[in-house]
């Protein structure tokens, strides 16, 4: 039946960026756990803002030549929204938005941008100006240079807006076709205001370095060589190569990429990244050399890799692998891999962790790039949405795995799922049953089956045109070894719609729904409000009880204006919570 209208999702709490593997994933930040309902005792109110009028972009043009023009250096709205909190009528002028970068200034081949704003970036490894003030001039090819097609990039900013700044010079020249090189010299000078240094607290980072590009034939070849080093006597560097092909007209290679990289382990923690994204392409703290292919062999497609790095600790990484997958007939596909991960010549379950097949750790957190890991395991999968499919609308996933270094860990999946239309009815059934039994002593061995279907009715042509919902889900997961318990989820839900609620594009729904859960982590939530929810993402637990909650919700939608209420009721092994919601909600679309 999908989600409630009042639910935030799944809200970032503690500032992962979103490329982290914990973005918006952890306990207390996935959808199930309701961070977001608070509590607030005495009088509601309830605030509605309108707004109309128009926008008025102003212009701009250098001063006092006016020989270059911007355009909406000033937007300045209209606005009727009560503000000052007197009750009248009379428009209201706020400043919406302000340029203060200014680009470009001048004409190719000469230009330069000057604000608050003057990004650049001169090497994934070198100078990313993003945000700071200053100004960036870059300098075209004069004609007598044409054949070197030269571009000469000056940038100087104030990264602090004190008495720090940045100051970088980029060249690159481009003799042949293909053929890019470029060279880097940067700057960046701290507490610069003391000239003669009286305070001994001045520090100098200097960058320099050199990089390339070169596409030949259906090689492409791409590298970089940056060193740094400050008046404290730090210094590191980086390198790296990549060579790949471009095999769009060859057999049976689909990809092929082989890379070299020796990145310094304090690159960026001494600051000589100068605001680069020191982890691209490449983390930091390796040395070491990789392959990667994609294969295509009659009805197989492989994807295989090896690498092999070691750390400024001098520990060392072997790892390779091999996916296979066959589409064979009526749908189905097959699947197959082989991962191997060591360290320092001894199998781990995986390059993070670090455990052998002792369960001792050889060592920890020697993941770079990615995690690589040991194992073996196989797939059968069934597409019901293929045009030759056995049954179609029927997905059927299953696969067997052993993982870790003594392939301890097993692994057994089934799952299905289904739509199904029958009348006016459309159902939308699925089951699922996962086995994972690791031999070692003292694991968490389960047995979980999910089980559960939606059920959806066409709106009758009666009045209201009314139509049914419903959605049930049950899972129940069997542990062992560790601890010996059971824990299960059983939701329901059933809802009513009036798709034709007394006036044309009015509809109004009706939703009553139930959660119960037992052996559910029942840890009240922390963050936030530190109200009475709990994080039910955080996984089973032993001995929490039984909690339950309901609820029902009910909302009106009338053209492109909602409105909404909804009540819930939690028993928490005994600890009694309630909650209530009202929104109003209007949506245009610009």
């Amino acid at each position: 039946m999908g989600a409630s209208v009042f639910s935030t999702g799944a809200a970032e709490l503690d500032g992962d960026s979103s490329s982290s593997a914990n973005y918006r994933t952890e306990v207390g930040e996935v959808a199930q756990d309701r961070h977001d309902i608070t509590q607030t005792t005495g009088d509601a109110s309830a605030t509605l803002s309108l707004s109309f009028g128009t926008k008025f972009s102003f212009n701009g043009a250098g001063s006092p030549n006016a020989l270059n023009s911007f355009s909406a250096v000033l937007v300045i709205d209209i606005d009727s929204t009560n503000t000052l909190g007197v009750d009248s009528l009379i428009p209201l002028f706020e400043v919406h938005s302000f340029t203060t970068t200014f680009q470009p200034i001048g004409v190719a081949p000469l230009t330069f941008v000057f604000g608050t704003d003057a990004d650049t970036t001169f090497t994934p490894y070198v100078v990313d100006t993003d945000g700071q003030p200053g100004f960036v001039a870059t300098l075209g090819s004069p004609d007598f240079l044409a054949f070197l097609d030269p571009t000469l990039q000056v940038v100087y900013t104030t990264p602090d807006q004190n008495d720090d700044y940045l100051r970088g010079a980029r060249l690159t020249v481009s003799p042949l076709e293909g053929l890019t090189i470029g060279g880097s010299f940067a700057q960046y000078a701290q507490n610069a205001g003391d000239k003669d240094d009286v305070l001994a607290d001045n520090e100098t980072d200097t960058v320099f370095g050199v990089d390339g590009s070169l596409s030949l034939s259906i090689f492409d070849l791409a590298f970089e060589w940056a060193s740094g080093s400050d008046t404290v006597g730090n210094s590191d560097s980086v390198l790296y190569a990549i060579l790949g092909i471009d095999a769009s007209g060859l057999p049976i290679i689909n990809t092929l990429e082989a890379n070299y990289r020796a990145i310094g382990a304090n690159w960026s923690n001494y600051g000589f990244n100068l605001g680069a994204d020191a982890d691209d392409p490449f983390v930091q703290d390796q040395t070491g050399f990789g392959v990667n292919a994609g294969l295509s062999l009659f009805i197989l497609d492989i994807d295989a890799y090896f690498d092999s790095f070691s750390v400024a600790s001098v520990d060392f990484d072997t790892t390779f692998g091999v996916d296979v997958s066959a589409d064979l007939f009526a749908g189905f596909s097959l699947g197959g891999w082989f991962h191997q991960a060591s360290i320092n010549g001894t199998t781990v379950d995986n390059l993070s962790t670090g455990v052998d097949a002792n369960e001792a750790v050889v060592v920890a957190g020697m993941n770079r790039d990615n995690n690589y890991n040991t194992g073996f395991g196989v797939t059968l999968n069934h597409d019901g949405d293929a045009p030759n499919a056995l049954i179609s609308g029927l997905n059927i996933g299953a696969g067997y795995s052993q993982t870790e270094a003594d392939f301890s860990r097993t692994r057994l999946f089934v799952n299905a799922d289904m739509d199904l239309t029958v009348s006016i009815v459309t159902l939308t059934p699925y089951v699922g049953y996962e086995m994972i039994n690791d031999a070692d002593a003292g694991t968490d061995d389960t047995t979980t089956l999910k089980v559960g279907t939606g059920l959806t009715t066409a709106p009758l042509n009666v009045y209201t045109q009314p139509s049914l919902m419903a959605a049930v889900n049950y899972r129940t997961t069997s542990h062992t070894d560790a601890a010996v318990y059971t824990a299960t989820e059983l939701q329901w839900s059933v809802g009513l719609v009036l798709n034709q609620f007394i006036f044309d594009h009015s509809v109004l729904t009706a939703k009553y729904a139930s959660w119960t859960g037992t052996n559910i982590n029942n840890a009240t939530n922390t963050r936030g409000a530190g109200d009475f929810a709990t994080d039910i993402s955080g996984g089973d637990l032993n001995g929490t009880g039984t909690q339950s909650t309901t609820g029902y919700e009910v909302i009106w939608n009338y053209y492109d204006l909602e409105f909404a209420y909804g009540v819930y009721e939690n028993d928490n092994a005994g600890v009694l919570s309630s909650a209530q919601a009202f929104s109003i909600a209007y949506t245009v679309d610009f």
